[in-house]
């Protein structure tokens, strides 16, 4: 008797621990790949490291594509914010930069594109790319 509670008491358990899990919101996907519809050649960096990339399934009503990019840079945030704005302009986004004493944003927007850029410096300069096309 004791032996078949014993057995109910883990069955139970077991079938909580697996509808927890299975009724989780699923954020997206993690990985170190762009999405097809990120411009690669935004980054014009090509000695990038610790890139994540979080193709994001959990999106605003009004988005269609979201992706979050975050990796390290070998170039200074100077030299980045300078490619960055090359290929918004040669792009024909708008664009506008910001900078205080720890980071600096860029904005960019064209018809149903925004990107939303964040650099920082710790050692290596740092940054972080939001990245949303709209319906």
């Amino acid at each position: 008797m004791k032996r078949a509670l014993i057995i109910a008491v883990v069955l139970t358990a077991l079938a909580g621990v697996f509808y927890f899990f299975s009724s989780r919101v699923d954020i997206g996907d993690f990985s170190a790949e762009f999405p097809r519809f990120f411009p690669k050649e935004m980054i014009a960096d090509p000695y990038i490291v610790d890139l994540e990339v979080l193709d994001n399934d959990v999106k605003l009503e009004a988005e269609k594509e979201r992706v979050s990019i975050s990796y390290t840079s070998h170039r200074t945030i100077e030299e980045n914010i300078k490619s960055f704005q090359s290929y918004f302009q040669a792009n024909g986004f708008l664009n506008t930069v910001s900078k205080d004493d720890n980071a600096s944003f860029i904005s960019a927007s064209k018809d149903k594109i925004s990107v939303g850029a964040t650099l920082w410096s710790g050692g290596l300069t740092k940054v972080s790319i939001l990245y949303i096309i709209n319906r």
